[in-house]
């Protein structure tokens, strides 16, 4: 059965108004405001293993990342701060396996929680994938996992 103009234009204008889904790659949560913060360098112990830890505002893509790596940092202007071991620290995987995931977003969501990084104490908004998990990824490029996030801007209005 054929539909016609006039059942296109119907479907159509059912899915501009949300009543039905366009093909295409699946659609995640409009982004939150970000806002930009000052750079935050930190030497991170957790557990028996260290990190080095930095927090910039990217204006590339307009949010911040939280990048933690194993080696390679440099200590001068770091503030050390100690982090609670919650996930097991993998063993016998090179740092960029995708094992290190979970102990990376334990680590950024840690220094989210304790540290002073967006203005007037608000906390970071950790971004996620469509799944809900929080997005992370490594970048061999610079031998760090990072994490995205962003620090709301205020509300006005």
């Amino acid at each position: 059965m054929a539909l016609g103009p006039q059942a296109y234009g119907i479907i159509a204008m059912a899915v501009v108004a949300g009543c039905g889904e366009a093909p295409g790659p699946t659609s995640m949560a409009p982004a939150v405001a970000a806002e930009r913060h000052p750079d935050k360098r930190l030497f991170v112990r957790y557990g028996a293993d260290e990190f080095f830890v930095d927090i910039r505002y990217v204006d590339m893509i307009q949010e911040s990342v939280i990048a933690v790596r194993e080696s390679g940092g440099k200590m001068a202007g770091r503030e050390t701060i100690t982090v609670p071991a919650t996930v097991g620290i993998p063993t016998g995987q090179p740092f960029s396996s995708s094992a290190f995931e979970p102990l990376v977003v334990s680590i950024a969501q840690e220094v989210n929680a304790t540290e002073a990084i967006c203005a007037d104490g608000r906390k970071m908004t950790m971004r996620t994938k469509s799944d809900g998990d929080v997005r992370a990824s490594f970048r061999s490029g610079r031998d760090a996992w990072v994490v995205f996030a962003a620090c709301p801007a205020p509300v006005t209005g």
